[in-house]
């Protein structure tokens, strides 16, 4: 899968086929921030880089996320999820 640029168009809609929530969740998160470079989970507009989901049953391997730190350390942590920064 090539990498898809977290929050275009074309992210939200390969989202919504995988996880509608989730998608329904970040366009949100995206509206009230006020900018597309937002955490992709909590809204944050501090610290936010582009990651890449690694190998996870949910989703497959090379989704992309934009996150903050505190998102990124916390879902790798409670959830076991495994990211990897994604270098422009």
């Amino acid at each position: 899968m090539s990498k898809i640029k977290p929050h275009s168009s074309e992210w939200f809609e390969a989202l919504m086929k995988l996880d509608h929530q989730k998608a329904m969740m970040t366009g949100q998160l995206v509206k009230l921030a006020g900018t597309s470079n937002c955490c992709s989970f909590c809204g944050d507009i501090d610290g936010i880089r582009d990651y890449e989901l690694l190998p996870n049953p949910d989703l497959p391997a090379g989704f992309t996320f934009k996150g903050c730190n505190d998102c990124i350390r916390i879902r790798s942590e409670q959830f076991g999820e495994k990211y990897s920064p994604i270098e422009d």
